[in-house]
């Protein structure tokens, strides 16, 4: 009984792995920007360089190191560039299946802006409260309306 019980529980334990790893793949795309700071010291010490209060998206208890009320606003461009060559797709149909050349195309992509805003308010040595608002997301793509493959495109916007 033993060995069937160990065996279980490793199997669990695999299964739970595997799945695991799936949800946390699952947000293919992020930006990991929060303050324009951070961005430009390549993120080093983000969490514990407590310069402006964007450092609470990353270390919440580095808000008791304010003497003041703090408030940081910031906004990333987020520009994608994104061309379609050679592509094509298979169309199945209960009278068969025919494979439908993409016309090439460009400038699919667009600029979008992901907005932050951090405030901090301590309230004595050794505590603070404080509020922020970020967004790890923000692309946009359009397709023409006369593209070939619409239905796998058109308009995306990723707030």
């Amino acid at each position: 009984m033993t060995q069937n019980t160990r065996l279980f529980k490793k199997t669990l334990l695999a299964v739970t792995v595997a799945f695991a790893s799936g949800q946390s793949m699952a947000a293919g795309f992020q930006i990991n920007a929060q303050s324009a700071t951070g961005i430009g010291r390549a993120f080093a010490g983000d969490a514990v360089i407590a310069d402006n209060a964007a450092v609470m998206a990353r270390n919440p208890a580095a808000m008791a190191l304010f003497d003041k009320m703090e408030l940081s606003l910031g906004f990333e461009s987020i520009t994608s560039m994104i061309e379609v060559k050679d592509a094509k797709y298979n169309v199945n149909t209960p009278l068969g299946s025919s494979t439908v050349n993409v016309a090439d195309t460009d400038d699919v992509g667009d600029t979008s802006i992901a907005p932050n805003i951090h405030l901090i308010v301590p309230v004595n040595d050794k505590f603070a409260w404080g509020v922020n608002a970020y967004s790890n997301f923000g692309t946009k793509t359009e397709f023409s309306d006369n593209y070939t493959a619409t239905e796998y495109g058109g308009l995306t916007d990723v707030i």
